[in-house]
């Protein structure tokens, strides 16, 4: 396997796509990694690689990109997947999550609107922050 996805270069993305969709071989990217080239795909508008990119690194263990697939799912206006993955994202903890979630009940984006729901998952990602921290 030569080609290889450079994240400084970013220029491999179709050499890597073929290579590891077509034969569904793992290449074991960091979440970083995975995080960039789904970026990659998404300024270029290839959603349906940026959505699988997302989906393989969130099978490979990087549990943080739930809440970058979800923000995907908003930006392509299905906004029910985007709910569910900041809902997912919230149930672990993550801080991304959290916010988001919080800004759907704020506005009222796919749910009803509801500020106190809103306040308190907000309260709960500056938790977060904090425990973090220590």
């Amino acid at each position: 396997m030569e080609d290889k996805y450079d994240s400084r270069k970013k220029r491999y993305v179709e050499a890597w796509n073929t290579i590891y969709f077509d034969t569904e071989e793992p290449i074991n990217l960091s979440c970083q990694e995975y995080d960039e080239l789904g970026f990659d795909f998404t300024m270029n508008e290839m959603f349906d690689c940026a959505f699988r990119t997302y989906h393989r690194g969130i099978e490979a263990g990087h549990k943080e990109l739930i809440p970058i697939l979800g923000a995907l799912y908003e930006q392509t206006g299905n906004l029910e997947y985007a709910y569910r993955c900041y809902l997912e994202a919230a149930l672990i903890n993550n801080q991304n999550g959290l916010k988001n979630l919080s800004r759907m009940y704020k506005k009222g984006i796919y749910v009803q609107k509801d500020e106190k729901k809103a306040k308190k998952l907000n309260m709960l990602s500056k938790k977060t922050i904090m425990k973090k921290k220590r």
